[in-house]
């Protein structure tokens, strides 16, 4: 069902906008608590795994949920997979020892990989692609707000009261977005009830999946990249990678259609998605250590620099959304905001020994502010070139690569800088020292190699403007009926 009148769209986009920020507190809630779970459950080898056990299960669940949404409608797999969510999440917050957590977080990430897929595949039923930039808005207040909030309610949760909270807090939260979705997406139906998804097509993609991400979460840090289990997990990787496109082709209901990286828009999309958001995602989650090991902050001043880096990108996000809607174009928004990110991380990486705290900052800023015009435009192109009846998996293959790539390029870059460092001579003395008494010379070496990796996150970033120049203009349809009335030669 077509929702035309504002305000039944707004009462949609509440349940949708709660579900989303369920999903996105859970990414940012957990790191503050961290270091108190190992200390309680006695697991500090297993520590790693609280997130990379998640990581690993979203990763691969969530072009599976988008397509089966396709299949079953999104309010009956949304309530599974909240329901999954807040089933896990008991389980996190009852563990007794770190293995038990860790199954838990599996779990957890399963249940995870819907609630922001699947409504970000609604919002696509609900608003025509070039209406939605009048509502990037209330998206964008929703991962700011679990951007901020996700920290800080951790670790006053973790402090105040237990770390079992961040997980117990799921369970009203969960309660309240089924509610919502129950009653608020009763009238949405699926695109084309009926079909099956191959469940031997899920095995192989999630067996896939899951051996890329071991072996790029232990190459370079549990095991040499030359190791035995790094280079078997990539072999398991490719070898039912391949299988899992071969079966694609030929399966009636494909998790990531064959025709989607075919398309002239969809294919270099994925990259630019790939790129965009793993060039984001590493400086997420690399720039604290350099802010600490290169600039000498403390752990609490590095989150407080963190904070405006982190939030640029929603500023020119809005009006990137308002621009598309007001428009009906989008080339121009990514135009001005890549080179701005290329800019940014290229004189990050030339000065990277000289710069200041402010000045690091700043340029971080600069590159955030880059990075928002891209980010609402990237799932409104995918979804503006796939018939409805296709939007969850279109949803879901983005959500997959974005993902993909977040993980990709934080452990390139993590291999870089370890390995300059280690070149250097000064590996085992930032492993024995304490982080606000590192010698300057070893500081110096960790601004080099952290050099190193925003000249590579910048050589990223003019990779992704070229792809984004190579994706076919297509006219944003303004209306549902649209697509059908373009035919073949607008579709896939």
């Amino acid at each position: 069902m077509r929702l035309e009148n504002h305000r039944e769209v707004v009462r949609v986009l509440v349940a949708l906008m709660l579900s989303m920020f369920l999903g996105a507190l859970d990414q940012t809630i957990v790191a503050t608590a961290l270091p108190s779970m190992a200390r309680e459950l006695n697991g500090v080898e297993l520590l790693g795994w609280v997130v990379s056990a998640y990581l690993l299960s979203i990763t691969a669940a969530t072009p599976v949920v988008g397509k089966l949404s396709d299949l079953h409608g999104r309010r009956v797999v949304l309530r599974a997979c909240v329901i999954v969510f807040a089933a896990s999440s008991l389980l996190c917050a009852l563990a007794r020892n770190m293995p038990v957590l860790i199954l838990g977080r599996l779990i957890q990430g399963m249940g995870g990989a819907g609630l922001i897929t699947i409504a970000q595949a609604t919002i696509a039923d609900i608003i025509a692609p070039r209406e939605r930039g009048r509502y990037v808005g209330y998206i964008a207040v929703v991962w700011a707000s679990a951007g901020l909030i996700g920290p800080l309610l951790g670790g006053a949760l973790t402090e105040y009261f237990s770390w079992r909270w961040i997980f117990l807090i799921n369970l009203p939260l969960g309660a309240l977005v089924l509610f919502l979705s129950e009653t608020r997406l009763a009238n949405l139906v699926p695109s084309h009830a009926g079909g099956r998804i191959a469940y031997t097509d899920v095995t192989l993609f999630a067996i896939g999946t899951t051996g890329l991400l071991l072996g790029l979460t232990w190459g370079g840090v549990t095991f040499p990249w030359d190791s035995a289990p790094v280079l078997g997990c990539f072999g398991v990787a490719l070898a039912f990678g391949v299988a899992f496109a071969l079966r694609q082709r030929s399966v009636v209901e494909p998790i990531i259609a064959p025709r989607f990286m075919r398309d002239p828009v969809t294919a270099p999309l994925f990259a630019v998605a790939f790129l965009v958001y793993g060039v984001y995602f590493a400086i997420s989650v690399l720039v604290p250590v350099y802010l600490q090991l290169g600039l000498s902050l403390s752990p609490a001043r590095a989150g407080a620099f963190l904070v405006p880096v982190l939030l640029s990108n929603s500023v020119l996000a809005l009006w990137s959304g308002h621009y598309v809607s007001r428009t009906g174009t989008y080339r121009l928004p990514p135009l001005l905001g890549l080179p701005l990110v290329i800019l940014a991380l290229t004189v990050l990486g030339l000065l990277a020994t000289q710069l200041t705290v402010v000045a690091a900052v700043l340029l971080l800023v600069v590159a955030g502010l880059g990075v928002g015009p891209i980010l609402p435009i990237i799932n409104v192109l995918a979804q503006n070139a796939t018939p409805p009846d296709q939007m969850g998996s279109v949803t879901g293959a983005v959500a997959f690569f974005r993902m993909l790539g977040g993980t990709v390029l934080s452990a390139a870059g993590t291999a870089v800088i370890m390995a300059h460092v280690h070149l250097s001579g000064s590996l085992a003395q930032l492993a024995n020292e304490d982080p606000l008494h590192i010698p300057v010379t070893v500081r110096l070496a960790v601004r080099s190699a952290f050099g190193l990796m925003f000249l590579g996150t910048a050589g990223a970033s003019v990779i992704a403007l070229v792809l984004f120049l190579m994706i076919e203009q297509r006219p944003l349809r303004s209306s549902f009926e649209e697509h059908s009335r373009r035919g073949e030669a607008g579709s896939l």
